[in-house]
Protein backbone atom coordinates (compact mmCIF):
# COMPACT_ATOMS: atom_id res chain seq x y z
CA UNK A 1 0.00 0.00 0.00
CA UNK A 2 1.64 3.17 -1.09
CA UNK A 3 1.99 6.03 1.15
CA UNK A 4 0.62 8.94 1.58
CA UNK A 5 2.92 11.95 0.36
CA UNK A 6 3.59 14.93 3.12
CA UNK A 7 0.84 17.42 1.14
CA UNK A 8 -1.83 14.55 1.53
CA UNK A 9 -1.09 14.12 4.88
CA UNK A 10 -1.46 17.41 5.71
CA UNK A 11 -4.54 17.63 4.03
CA UNK A 12 -5.89 15.08 6.04
CA UNK A 13 -4.53 16.54 9.10
CA UNK A 14 -6.20 19.97 8.47
CA UNK A 15 -9.50 18.42 7.71
CA UNK A 16 -9.45 16.72 11.34
CA UNK A 17 -8.79 20.31 12.60
CA UNK A 18 -11.06 22.51 11.16
CA UNK A 19 -11.59 23.88 14.39
CA UNK A 20 -8.68 24.02 16.11
CA UNK A 21 -5.39 26.45 15.55
CA UNK A 22 -2.95 24.47 15.43
CA UNK A 23 0.39 23.33 14.07
CA UNK A 24 -0.29 20.91 11.05
CA UNK A 25 2.89 20.95 10.11
CA UNK A 26 4.22 20.11 13.47
CA UNK A 27 1.41 16.91 13.60
CA UNK A 28 2.63 15.71 10.09
CA UNK A 29 6.43 15.81 11.21
CA UNK A 30 4.87 14.04 14.67
CA UNK A 31 3.02 11.23 12.21
CA UNK A 32 6.53 10.93 10.28
CA UNK A 33 8.48 10.53 13.17
CA UNK A 34 10.52 13.59 12.68
CA UNK A 35 9.35 14.99 16.26
CA UNK A 36 8.63 13.30 19.36
CA UNK A 37 5.93 15.60 20.42
CA UNK A 38 3.16 17.54 19.59
CA UNK A 39 2.76 20.73 21.49
CA UNK A 40 -0.77 22.07 20.78
CA UNK A 41 -2.71 18.66 21.22
CA UNK A 42 -2.25 15.48 23.30
CA UNK A 43 -1.37 12.80 20.97
CA UNK A 44 -4.34 10.71 22.37
CA UNK A 45 -6.36 13.25 21.27
CA UNK A 46 -4.67 13.35 17.77
CA UNK A 47 -5.34 9.34 17.75
CA UNK A 48 -8.76 9.48 18.76
CA UNK A 49 -9.51 12.33 16.22
CA UNK A 50 -8.36 10.03 13.29
CA UNK A 51 -9.67 6.61 14.08
CA UNK A 52 -13.14 8.46 14.68
CA UNK A 53 -12.58 10.52 11.28
CA UNK A 54 -10.29 8.07 8.72
CA UNK A 55 -10.91 4.55 7.33
CA UNK A 56 -8.70 2.03 8.66
CA UNK A 57 -7.03 1.92 4.61
CA UNK A 58 -6.24 5.43 5.20
CA UNK A 59 -4.38 5.18 8.42
CA UNK A 60 -2.56 2.18 6.86
CA UNK A 61 -1.34 4.97 4.74
CA UNK A 62 -0.52 7.75 6.31
CA UNK A 63 1.68 5.94 9.23
CA UNK A 64 3.46 3.13 9.64
CA UNK A 65 3.01 0.15 11.93
CA UNK A 66 4.29 1.24 14.47
CA UNK A 67 2.08 4.09 15.20
CA UNK A 68 -0.49 2.06 14.09
CA UNK A 69 -0.22 0.04 17.15
CA UNK A 70 0.50 3.10 19.53
CA UNK A 71 -3.02 4.45 18.07
CA UNK A 72 -4.70 1.01 18.99
CA UNK A 73 -3.52 0.94 22.87
CA UNK A 74 -6.58 1.11 25.43
CA UNK A 75 -6.59 4.14 26.35
CA UNK A 76 -7.62 5.56 22.91
CA UNK A 77 -9.90 2.85 22.34
CA UNK A 78 -11.58 2.86 25.46
CA UNK A 79 -13.12 7.05 24.22
CA UNK A 80 -14.29 5.42 20.86
CA UNK A 81 -17.53 5.17 19.89
CA UNK A 82 -19.84 3.71 18.67
CA UNK A 83 -19.26 0.27 20.04
CA UNK A 84 -19.11 -1.21 16.91
CA UNK A 85 -16.18 0.64 16.00
CA UNK A 86 -14.28 0.01 18.77
CA UNK A 87 -14.85 -3.52 18.20
CA UNK A 88 -13.42 -3.27 14.38
CA UNK A 89 -10.42 -1.34 16.20
CA UNK A 90 -9.68 -4.24 18.30
CA UNK A 91 -9.72 -6.64 15.76
CA UNK A 92 -7.36 -4.81 14.02
CA UNK A 93 -5.13 -4.84 17.05
CA UNK A 94 -4.85 -8.45 17.18
CA UNK A 95 -4.47 -8.24 13.13
CA UNK A 96 -1.54 -6.07 13.74
CA UNK A 97 0.17 -8.15 16.65
CA UNK A 98 0.53 -11.55 14.64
Amino acid sequence: MQQLNKQEKREKVQQLFWDLSVDIDQIVRFLDGEVSEIKQVSTESLYHRMLKSFSWYTLQKMVSRDVLRGMLDDRILSRLYPHDLKKRYIYAREVLSR
